[in-house]
């Protein structure tokens, strides 16, 4: 027997489907032929769901049978609707691991690194996720570029590219101007450009220029484990520092590459 939304409360990435979900997929006409077809249905109850906060890269559906249980429609519905949604990019299906939330896509336009040639020179797609932000009071290459402060502030992201491999990146600010970092919601942080975060209302400052350095270091351990390489292993790095206004240092940022089948286009890209 197939149940409702309501009386049958299966989890989607933890939390029940919400109410405000079930009248999203409610509120489209299916006696009308003009109305919205099903499977798009579905898909905006998830965007839905997503663009709320309520589903978050790497959180995972239920499977296709239990979405069946959960919403008013056929297996053959959901499975268009899940297609229709990993084609886009905002579901991640692993065959024998389950359905996922993916990690936010980063508009081309943003990508002024990190720009992984595939074979025909198209661009590689690069999806990325915030893993943590925090103050910290060590020191390190970012304080010889953005100056000696009382802290800086730290924001650790992962860049899956071309869902091939990982990219490890730690960016860093001076944390006096920028302390406010630490209190923004997820869901108003611009995981996929923190340029744009930084020129943001809030903030104000703009990246005029930024300069790469790239090299070959010594993988710490957390990272080794993030990029896929052993322990004690050397993979590329590319050091980005950034620029405001009168040359000002904005940010110092570190990516960790291993090794990949891409060819990576040098030269910090300046829309």
């Amino acid at each position: 027997m197939t149940s409702s939304l309501e009386d049958n409360p299966e989890r989607i990435a933890g939390t029940t489907l919400s109410e405000r979900a079930a009248e999203i997929y409610a509120s489209v006409d299916l006696t009308s032929p003009r109305g919205m077809p099903k499977y798009l249905r579905v898909c905006r109850m998830i965007e839905e769901e997503i663009a709320a906060g309520r589903m978050k890269p790497g959180d995972r559906l239920p499977s296709e049978l239990e979405l069946t249980q959960v919403l008013p429609t056929s297996l053959g519905t959901v499975q268009k609707a899940l297609q229709a949604l990993a084609e886009r990019g905002l579901i991640l299906r692993e065959q024998g691991k389950g359905t996922f939330i993916a990690e936010a896509r980063v508009d081309e336009s943003k990508l002024w690194h990190l720009r992984f040639l595939k074979d025909d020179g198209a661009l590689a797609p690069v999806y990325a996720k915030v893993q943590s932000i925090a103050s910290i009071n060590r020191v390190g290459p970012w304080a010889d570029f953005l100056g000696r402060h009382s802290f800086y502030i730290e924001v650790r992201r992962t860049m899956s590219i071309d869902r091939k491999f990982t990219v490890a990146s730690n960016f860093y600010v001076a944390g006096p101007p920028f302390w406010e970092l630490l209190t923004i919601p997820e869901e108003e942080f611009d995981v996929t450009s923190l340029r744009g975060t930084l020129s943001a209302k809030r903030f104000d400052v703009a990246t005029l220029r930024a300069v790469e350095h790239f090299g070959i270091q010594p993988v710490p351990a957390e990272i080794a484990g993030i990029i896929g390489v052993a322990p004690d292993s050397v993979a590329m790095t590319c050091d980005v520092i950034g620029y405001g206004i009168k040359d000002t240092p904005v940010y110092y940022q570190r990516y960790w590459i291993p090794p990949n089948p891409y060819r990576l286009e040098a030269g910090a890209r300046i829309p």
